[in-house]
């Protein structure tokens, strides 16, 4: 008997969690005013349905009694594309409920049967148009979570790779390196053979500066040890080297520590522009804005290149040569972020990424 109660009182317990979730997916549209907007719309339209019922208006037009019921349409859409399922069934239902006294008091007979036949439909609608707008949003959530993982794979293959050159190819460089200065040093060479050790020793160091600047290209330790303003000033000194041209970094606000994953995305964002920057701009000037905010963080790249002009599509990118953009932009988004774009022929260009912060985004 105890046990029969217990799987009595699980099911009441359970039904009750089912509704408590369901009304708590209805908060975060309580808080947009968005949502409160379109019920004083449904409102407003249901005002101007009784208005014309009082006062007898219209009233040898027939079916065009109904055109205040059709208008109800438009509010019930507007919650569909804005918040799904669950603000279009809450729109439907405000008009459910406050056309009832329209269509029981002021109709009868085919009229309060199309009346309530057109608020069927509505609902009907309201339905349909729902689950279209969550099927897509949940369809984006899945895309945006697999190019996630993906950019988390490639970062730790990045990771990986850079680890590798490090413990092993750089050390096998510097190891040849130092048997060529024993080689050099302990024997009477001739001096033919002598320049040969001697080129042969510079060939190594070069290769393994080139390997060490690739292993920190792919994933530079200097952002795991000291941070995304460390990390963006290395990158800029190194760019400002080896191109000849100018700049600075610029600090705004209190700098801090960040997420891993942010301050990758940002240093990512810096490298692809800076690239740009370098390939494509011919820019004499580079400038690069750091701003800590208490609920956003922007990065900003500045240059005095040649410019260009900014596709007005995404398609219009993706086609074209700038595919760092879109690189630019997947990044920042999967943060919350965005990225904005200003350019224009002669006139440089001007980068810069806006990404929230959440309340304990401090390292």
């Amino acid at each position: 008997m105890h046990a029969v109660g217990q799987l009595s009182q699980s099911k009441p317990n359970s039904r009750f969690l089912k509704v408590k979730e369901w009304l708590f997916s209805f908060r975060p549209h309580f808080r947009d005013w968005r949502f409160w907007a379109i019920q004083v719309l449904v409102t407003g339209i249901a005002a101007i349905h009784d208005i014309i019922e009082i006062n007898g208006y219209l009233p040898h037009l027939g079916m065009l009694y109904f055109l205040p019921i059709s208008l109800f349409f438009l509010p019930v859409a507007y919650a569909a594309m804005n918040f799904g399922l669950i603000g279009s069934i809450a729109t439907a239902t405000c008009v459910v409920i406050i056309t009832i006294p329209n269509w029981v008091f002021w109709h009868d007979g085919l009229e309060r049967f199309g009346v309530i036949f057109q608020t069927a439909v509505l609902i009907a609608v309201a339905i349909l148009m729902g689950q279209r707008v969550d099927r897509e949003k949940s369809a984006k959530q899945r895309a945006k979570a697999y190019a996630t993982l993906v950019i988390k794979a490639h970062e730790e293959e990045r990771l990986r790779i850079a680890r590798v050159l490090h413990d092993e190819s750089i050390q096998t460089m510097i190891l040849l390196c130092r048997e060529l200065d024993i080689v050099n040093s302990s024997l009477s060479l001739l001096p033919v053979v002598k320049e040969k050790v001697q080129e042969a020793r510079k060939t190594a160091e070069q290769a393994a500066k080139y390997l060490r600047d690739f292993a920190r290209a792919l994933r530079p330790p200097i952002l795991e040890d000291f941070g995304i303003v460390t990390a963006i000033s290395r990158l800029l000194t190194d760019f400002l080297d080896r191109t000849k041209t100018e700049g600075h970094i610029k600090i705004i606000g209190k700098e801090r520590r960040l997420p891993g994953d942010l301050e990758l995305a940002m240093f990512r964002i810096a490298q692809v522009a800076l690239s740009n920057v370098e390939r494509h701009s011919g820019a004499k000037n580079v400038d690069i804005i750091i701003s800590f905010a208490d609920k956003e963080v922007t990065l900003e790249i500045r240059d005095n290149g040649k410019g260009f002009t900014p596709p007005a599509h995404e398609h219009n990118v993706a086609v074209g040569k700038n595919l760092g953009i879109i690189g630019m932009k997947e990044r920042a988004e999967l943060l919350g972020g965005r990225i904005e774009i200003q350019s224009s022929l002669g006139t440089g260009t001007r980068i810069k990424a806006s990404i929230p912060l959440s309340s304990d985004a401090t390292a």
